[in-house]
């Protein structure tokens, strides 16, 4: 009976698996060179032996063709398995682990952990064994790459740019208001549409008008309809929800009634339908080439999460807070997984996008609000605070713009503080004079 403190290892319970090449074929009775020289014979007798049966006819030289042509056939066949026997081989050991070690026994296992005994005339200190540090693989990380500012800059001067730019007359826009759901739905439905980019309306044909088409609304035949299809496909082309709002209110064109039919209809595609986050064509554009990157999956899923958290904040100061919270996660991240420069800072750049996005329905909050006290309209709401002031969403761009997504607390309490409440709006109090400045409603008009 063997022991458990036996130098032997006693025997695997496991049935050893069966060889995966026959022991005959490993001691093969003709070797390479032989089918080698087999089948250059083989090919010979049945060239010169059906030549000759070709010249000739004579009946009994088709036996020796035959008997070259069999052994032909059976020297080629051995020569083609023994090839793909030895390239499943090689394959496989290039896939295999490594074999263990093998096993040995506790006694020696104690031994090695027992230190060499010290030479006479030497110290303690110099008789103990040095203990070597293990080495450790690990993999190339860019922790130490430095914020891409130019980067940064570029994704909110894209987004600045498509919002402020200025159109020829008679220009339409596709209706992407199909583009809602989480970043990665809005993604892939992005990379699917059939159209983007605004057009001419005459450079649109009459096919393309179909209601599955995102041209649908300029096959309406009523003026109404078309201008509500029309303010509709325009939204989904925005970056800051406010703009549109003062647009509307803007407009000359509208009476009271569609005026407040279209700010409605507006208020709910902006709430329920974009979840009061807008990802414009300039902004899903930007981030489509992520999918593509090492770690671009993770990137989009953690740039998520950080806009549900974001937008369902009650304040400004929680939502900065927030996004402190979520680039410290992107920076953990980004070390365990080796994010290349770019993946990181596409996500610093999203996380600061829905900074400017809370900022912008904090605005629209406070429309609302001051709108229900004085029995007006969103745009004028809008409207009136413009006069007065600026934005949240304004201020917050100006500061992830021009600080590279820099927040501090005092400088997000400022603003806030700079506008005051819808309550004061309403009774007449406004924030101090301020230098006269060109106003948003003026600008998108």
């Amino acid at each position: 009976m063997m022991k458990s403190t036996s130098r032997g290892t006693p025997p695997s319970r496991k049935a050893e698996a069966p060889s995966v090449i026959p022991d005959e074929y490993l001691t093969p009775r003709w070797s390479d060179d032989d089918l080698h020289r087999l089948l250059a014979l083989s090919t010979l007798g049945v060239l010169v032996f059906g030549g000759a049966w070709l010249t000739w006819r004579i009946v009994w030289l088709l036996w020796p063709a035959g008997l070259c042509a069999l052994g032909l056939q059976v020297s080629a066949t051995m020569i083609a398995a023994r090839a793909a026997v030895n390239s499943n081989d090689r394959r496989r050991a290039s896939r295999a682990p490594r074999a263990p070690a093998p096993a040995e026994g506790i006694l020696a296992t104690l031994a090695k952990l027992v230190p060499p005994a010290s030479e006479p005339g030497s110290s303690a200190d110099e008789g103990e064994a040095d203990v070597e540090a293990p080495v450790v693989l690990t993999l190339p990380i860019t922790g130490n790459a430095p914020h891409d500012t130019a980067l940064h800059r570029a994704f909110f001067r894209r987004v600045v740019d498509a919002e402020f730019v200025e159109y020829a007359p008679g220009t339409v826009w596709p209706d992407l208001s199909d583009l809602q759901g989480s970043l990665a739905t809005r993604l892939r439905l992005f990379q699917r549409h059939p159209a983007a980019a605004p057009q001419l309306s005459r450079e649109v044909s009459e096919s393309e008008r179909t209601p599955q088409s995102p041209w649908h609304h300029l096959a309406a035949i009523e003026a109404i309809d078309y201008r509500r299809g029309d303010t509709l496909a325009r939204f989904a082309h925005r970056a800051f929800a406010p703009l549109a709002f003062l647009e509307l209110h803007a407009r000359l064109d509208l009476d009271s009634g569609e005026r407040e039919s279209l700010e409605t209809e507006l208020g709910r595609l902006y709430t329920v339908g974009y979840g009061r986050i807008l990802t414009p064509p300039s902004v899903l554009s930007a981030v489509e080439p992520l999918r593509q990157r090492m770690g671009g999956s993770e990137a989009i899923g953690l740039a998520d999460d950080a806009r549900l958290a974001m937008r369902s904040t009650s304040n400004m100061r929680e939502a900065e807070q927030l996004r402190g919270e979520f680039l410290a996660r992107a920076r953990a991240l980004r070390d365990e997984v080796a994010w290349p420069t770019e993946v990181m800072s596409m996500v610093e750049c999203l996380v600061d996008y829905w900074l400017v996005q809370r900022a912008a329905a904090a605005d629209i909050e406070w429309a609302e609000e001051l709108a229900r006290l004085e029995g007006t309209s969103i745009g004028e709401a809008l409207a009136k605070r413009d006069a007065g002031g600026s934005f949240h969403f304004a201020d917050t761009l100006r500061l992830v713009f021009g600080q590279s997504g820099v927040l501090t607390e005092p400088t997000m309490a400022q603003p806030a503080m700079a506008h005051p409440a819808p309550a004061q709006a309403a009774q007449g109090q406004t924030a101090p004079a301020q230098p006269a400045v060109p106003t948003t409603a003026a600008t998108v008009a």
